[in-house]
């Protein structure tokens, strides 16, 4: 349904007329401001507080320029944004821009609180145009000085608009998506507390030393039940895929990402498809995967061999994920500039063991969620690059929407 819109909107846009203008082609009853004729000039006073500060409830939100829409909260009223709302964030460090229109703390450093002008601009058109902005990168370095040198488009209001509201409508479906999927993660996490403690049977329970588990079921420690493959080869012209932690995403037990091995010179570790893949640096970070193919991996990661005679690897790579073993793995770090567990620490780690079918059982339940995770994941993926691309499209004017009715 998407795509056919797209394309309807691009055959009615195709005798639109344009002209060059510092910013490309725009549509000939377009205009060109520059960012400073965008935002009105106010000297703005705003209470920052430090991020160590930042608390996890409160009565305001705490808006920084950090990659997350809402870094934390405060309770502090004399920190409070009191000036004209709607207003756009920018991160003057990070190129961030967020859109805000409700009370805020401003956190941190490298905030800059920009006001649209409103006599020329919607505010939130104003804020859509800007994600459209190529700003480089410099580092850690001020980025504000390259946004005031910016040009933005100016279409009529009535068309800026309907801009908003076409893009506002997709937004919304991917705000959905991000609840849809953040409801399936947390029904994962209740029904791993539940399968973990009592099973698929309502058995008796009985009292061991890491809690109530079924009575048929065994605490063991990780390292009788799995080892550690520390199998290494010299990797060359790409025979293999390449995992590193930055393939691995945090609480997540499969992996769809990797790169070829045609850059890496050292050693690596060999997985084979089934292993686990479990990120020893940082183990707060709560990577562990299981391998859906053979490769090679860094050697930040443990790779963990399950033994199939005593426990199935996509229950174990699950109990992995309890925060009972992340805590564990956690207290285990040694080092501080890269703190780090070892398998020698992760090993003694003491796990509930079900019978072997109760396991399969288990695992196709929790593999059942985890499969909804990624379709819907795969659908907010979808809506993000259909919002990128009439980003694009409505702010150059190759698709115009002065005719249309939203």
């Amino acid at each position: 349904m998407a795509q056919e819109t797209l394309e309807k909107f691009e055959r009615e846009n195709k005798e639109n007329s344009f002209k060059q203008t510092e910013i490309g082609l725009i549509p000939e009853d377009w205009e060109v401001v520059r960012f400073e004729g965008s935002i009105l000039k106010r000297r703005i006073k705003v209470g920052k507080i430090k991020q160590q500060e930042y608390k996890k409830f409160g009565k305001y939100p705490v808006i920084d320029q950090s990659q997350n829409y809402i870094a934390g909260f405060c309770d502090d009223d004399e920190k409070v944004y009191r000036g004209e709302l709607p207003v756009i964030i920018f991160g003057d460090h990070t190129r961030v821009f967020k859109f805000v229109n409700f009370p805020f703390v401003v956190g941190a450093d490298g905030v800059k609180v920009l006001i649209p002008n409103k006599e020329i601009y919607d505010p939130k058109f104003l804020f859509y145009a800007m994600l459209t902005l190529n700003i480089p990168s410099r580092g850690y370095n001020r980025h504000y000085k390259l946004l005031r040198e910016k040009e933005l488009p100016f279409p009529p209001l009535s068309e800026q608009r309907k801009i908003v509201r076409v893009l506002d409508r997709i937004q919304q479906a991917i705000e959905l998506q991000d609840r849809i999927i953040e409801q399936a993660k947390n029904l994962k996490k209740s029904l791993m507390q539940k399968l973990f403690t009592e099973g698929l049977y309502g058995e008796e329970q009985k009292e061991m030393e890491i809690g109530l588990i079924p009575k048929s079921w065994e605490v063991v420690r990780l390292g009788e039940v799995a080892t550690q493959r520390k199998e290494q080869t010299l990797p060359s012209g790409g025979k293999f895929k390449y995992i590193g932690l930055e393939h691995i995403e945090s609480g997540e037990t499969r992996i769809n990402r990797f790169d070829f091995d045609q850059n890496v010179k050292s050693l690596k570790y060999k997985f084979y498809e089934g292993d686990i893949l479990y990120g020893k640096l940082r183990p707060y970070l709560d990577k562990a995967v299981k391998a859906p193919f053979e490769g090679i991996c860094s050697t930040d990661i443990i790779v963990i061999q399950a033994d199939e005679k005593k426990i199935v690897s996509d229950y174990l790579v699950n109990l992995m994920h309890l925060p009972t073993f992340v805590n564990y793995a956690t207290s285990t770090m040694t080092g501080v500039n890269h703190p780090r567990t070892s398998w020698k620490a992760i090993s003694n780690f003491k796990i509930p063991l079900s019978p072997l079918e109760e396991q399969k059982q288990i695992a196709h339940i929790l593999n059942v969620v985890d499969e909804k995770i990624e379709v819907e994941q795969m659908r907010k993926q979808v809506l993000k690059e259909l919002f990128k691309t009439m980003l694009h499209k409505l702010m150059s004017g190759e698709i115009r929407l002065k005719e249309v009715e939203i």
